[in-house]
């Protein structure tokens, strides 16, 4: 018996899994080690800091967290940013529901055209995007609109890879629930609503957490936006101003850092299962 268990575990297969889990941990703890030192930071004085910096607080000091929110005004930045990426998503949802769900199953003339449109809009880098756009909401005055010159840009910029990705999403769920639906009397906006859109609730949280990583930490866009305005700042572009032209209170900057990852991992932690099942779930036709 003892034989038998020594060369089983002496097999490739074994010497392979251990290698790989090997991999796996120290590539969790690559991943994980710059957010506990951010974390560990934001407990430092700057004195403290700057005596060791790769040392442990000798304490756990919530005061760089108070500063960060009263002084920093984070937390004014942080509304901003919830009311941005709130409002980005919810026009995001809707309208690329609506139009993946057309061009999935309502035989839309021009379809793959517009889907080719849709991938070349999706490839286009937003850097290439940022003065045409700048030289129009200069024209029309959107800039003076707090959130308006941020929220727009961000809903176009989503809805391509959106609409595409669930459109492969709907173009997997079965026609003969959809006939079956539709003889039932249903029209095409009931049945999208209650037969195809509960069962594709994966596909939708996988979109959905996508979009808001995208809205909740972009910077390049809502700098330009908000130059000439001190209304809908981001978190992203408040935590700019934590840097001083001369010296950075670190703690500080750390502690703003983990205020805005705190929601990332709170919608991830929700949408965990539906992510996983999301991103597997169009692997498999019918």
């Amino acid at each position: 018996m003892s034989y038998k268990a020594s060369k089983k575990i002496n097999t490739p297969e074994f010497v392979g899994m251990t290698i790989m889990r090997i991999f796996m941990i120290l590539l969790s703890v690559c991943s994980l080690y710059p957010i506990l030192f951010i974390l560990f930071t934001s407990m430092k004085s700057r004195n403290e800091f700057y005596q060791s910096v790769w040392a442990l607080p000798s304490r756990f000091n919530i005061g760089n967290y108070v500063d960060a929110i009263v002084s920093g005004h984070i937390g004014e930045y942080f509304i901003n940013s919830i009311i941005i990426t709130g409002i980005s998503l919810i026009f995001i949802l809707i309208f690329s529901i609506l139009s993946a769900y057309g061009l999935s199953r309502l035989h839309v003339p021009g379809c793959e055209l517009i889907l080719l449109l849709l991938f070349v809009c999706q490839m286009l880098p937003q850097e290439a995007m940022l003065i045409p756009l700048y030289v129009v909401f200069s024209k029309y005055g959107l800039f003076q609109i707090p959130y308006i010159s941020t929220i727009i840009p961000y809903i176009g910029w989503t809805l391509a890879g959106s609409i595409v990705m669930l459109k492969m999403f709907f173009d997997t769920f079965p026609q003969e629930i959809v006939e079956a639906a539709r003889i039932d009397g249903c029209t095409e906006l009931q049945t999208m609503i209650r037969v195809v859109a509960p069962t594709m609730k994966p596909s939708i949280c996988t979109v959905m957490m996508l979009a808001f990583c995208g809205c909740w930490g972009e910077l390049m866009w809502a700098k330009q936006s908000t130059l000439l305005t001190d209304k809908g700042i981001t978190i992203t572009v408040g935590l700019l101003r934590f840097q001083g032209a001369n010296s950075t209170d670190w703690g500080m900057l750390t502690a703003a850092v983990i205020i805005i990852i705190i929601p990332l991992l709170i919608v991830f932690c929700f949408t965990q299962k539906y992510l996983v099942a999301g991103f597997t779930g169009g692997a498999v036709k019918g």
